[in-house]
């Protein structure tokens, strides 16, 4: 949705299409799950746009139509229009790593299967990357997670005040700040040190002293101004290794200094040492911010190297052009073929 006003701009017409409404997704959130009327609803609301799409000159898919559904069911539905299909996270292995056997069977190969039939792949990682060609994908693009610079300028001062740790995520993403209790609850012992977490639930890291803050696309940029340094712990897991580092990008592109797990794409993102650090354990972690902290000059340089890489490399204005040269170059070799 980023790239709307850009490829409208240059004479790419979108029409949004979303699965899930925002009424679903408030109930998922507060509840844990989906009603079944919420999914019978979404289904079909997503079945009669693919079926009605025969005019468009290229469907732009989110990672696929319809969760659980076998591939060949969704290959039919999308046998008479091409598709640009889109991926910032490893969802094959939802289906491939299922502890099922008969899962693993039936929806193991659906996201193979998608790509190679797409008339372009879009991925966010060299992780991605690899999957889709081992699938037989023949035409695949890296295009990065992406912030708009120009959404909020000007960037504020390096804050003042507590020092604070910060971390944007969503309600069922908290679970991964779980590995770094111990050494949070070392680090909030002292009364100078504030973490918020932004888009956590109460459940996050409870029993320690945390802000919990309400996660908007209005408010987030302003959660982050307060952030001394931005935090993304991984596991090493396939799954995670497929993560594209957004949150890291959203923090550099307000000029904050990162601590981050050294797992996948986060290791080509942050630039150690001079963009923030890379840290495997809790000491590791515990030095990192440390370090930080002691030195807030270094801290606010760390900041601003980060903010000119994400100028370079993470950009909105910098990736929109490769966008809209896939859906384009998508569209006419799909044309073409027909």
């Amino acid at each position: 949705m980023q790239y709307f006003d850009y490829l409208d701009n240059h004479g790419v017409s979108v029409d949004f299409c979303p699965l899930i409404d925002s009424d679903a997704l408030r109930s998922r959130y507060a509840k844990g799950k989906y009603t079944k009327m919420h999914l019978i609803r979404a289904y079909g609301r997503r079945i009669a746009d693919v079926l009605n799409a025969g005019s468009v000159d290229v469907l732009w898919v989110e990672k696929e139509l319809m969760a659980w559904v076998p591939g060949v069911l969704e290959g039919l539905l999308l046998r008479r229009v091409p598709y640009v299909i889109d991926y910032d996270d490893a969802v094959f292995h939802t289906y491939d790593l299922d502890p099922r056997p008969m899962v693993r069977g039936l929806l193991g190969p659906k996201i193979a299967q998608l790509m190679r039939r797409a008339a372009a792949v879009v991925v966010g990682n060299p992780y991605l990357a690899d999957y889709a060609r081992q699938a037989g994908a023949q035409h695949i693009r890296v295009v990065p997670s992406v912030v708009d610079l120009a959404l909020d300028p000007p960037l504020s001062p390096f804050p003042k005040g507590r020092f604070t740790v910060g971390w944007v995520g969503s309600p069922s993403s908290g679970i991964i700040l779980e590995s770094l209790r111990p050494m949070l609850a070392t680090l909030l012992e002292d009364p100078e040190i504030e973490l918020h977490l932004v888009g956590a639930t109460e459940d996050t890291l409870a029993g320690l002293r945390r802000v919990i803050l309400p996660w908007s696309e209005a408010t987030q940029q302003g959660h982050i101004d307060r952030f001394h340094v931005g935090i993304m712990p991984l596991e090493d897991t396939p799954w995670q290794r497929g993560k594209c580092g957004y949150k890291l990008i959203q923090y550099m592109g307000r000029a904050r200094p990162v601590v981050a797990s050294p797992v996948g794409v986060n290791r080509e993102i942050v630039q150690n040492g001079k963009t923030g650090y890379l840290a495997t354990s809790s000491e590791e972690w515990a030095e990192a911010i440390a370090a930080l902290r002691l030195d807030s000059e270094r801290a606010a340089a760390m900041g601003e190297a980060g903010y000119e890489r994400v100028q370079a490399r993470y950009s909105l204005e910098g990736n929109a052009p490769l966008v809209a040269d896939v859906l384009r170059s998508a569209s006419q070799r799909s044309s073409h073929r027909r």
